[in-house]
């Protein structure tokens, strides 16, 4: 999956990251070690909360989603840390400060996946929500 490179490498090794989660994911579950296929729900992206006045970045077939917002890395950070103004999916904060944070999210129907929040070199902030699971 290619992606854009907004900040000098560190969104492209975040994208690195995720794919090798997802590479070990897949191989995981050839070899009995993830949760059965029912412990995991679909995503419904519709309801993922984001940043308030952001613009949504085209995402193509990728599941998930994407936006830019004006606001600082660090501000973004710090609503989801804080719920992002709802209750229906959880951020744990994962990796916290520098030009990236790093939250894992769930939702109640099962969905699960990593959201980074990524300080962008032309001005405010890219904020990617990936699914754990290629079924989303």
């Amino acid at each position: 999956m290619a992606k854009a490179q907004f900040h000098r490498g560190g969104l492209l090794a975040i994208s690195a990251a995720v794919l090798i989660v997802t590479f070990a994911s897949g191989y995981a579950l050839g070899h009995g070690t993830t949760h059965p296929a029912s412990a995991t729900g679909a995503c419904t992206w519709a309801s993922f909360p984001s940043y308030p006045n952001s613009t949504a970045i085209p995402r193509g077939v990728s599941a998930g989603v994407a936006y830019r917002t004006l606001a600082t890395a660090s501000r973004v950070a710090r609503f989801y840390q804080a719920g992002a103004g709802q209750t229906a999916w959880t951020f744990v904060p994962t990796q916290n400060g520098g030009p990236t944070w790093v939250f894992h999210f769930t939702e109640g129907s099962g969905c699960a996946g990593i959201l980074t929040v990524q300080a962008d070199q032309g001005g405010g902030t890219v904020v990617e929500a990936n699914p754990t699971s290629t079924a989303d």
